[in-house]
């Protein structure tokens, strides 16, 4: 239970985090023009950390409760 607690809190902090940061990068780009490039490659590298870490997290949750449902039966 207390694993189970960890890792949701670990996934919440994850994706709020990245949220945080996915809004500071966007503020910085209105107020300091970049080069157009600059700012896709950089967006797109955000987007793809984001997804795979919420992924990676998620796996591991379902590790997790599987293993924890074939020990309790």
């Amino acid at each position: 239970m207390q694993f189970k607690m960890a890792i949701e809190t670990l996934l919440l902090f994850t994706m709020a985090m990245m949220i945080l940061i996915s809004f500071i990068i966007t503020g910085a780009f209105l107020i300091q023009p970049v080069p157009q490039n600059f700012t896709n490659i950089l967006l797109s590298v955000l987007i793809v950390a984001q997804l795979l870490s919420s992924v990676l997290l998620i796996h591991v949750y379902d590790a997790v409760e599987k293993t924890k449902g074939g020990r309790s039966k």
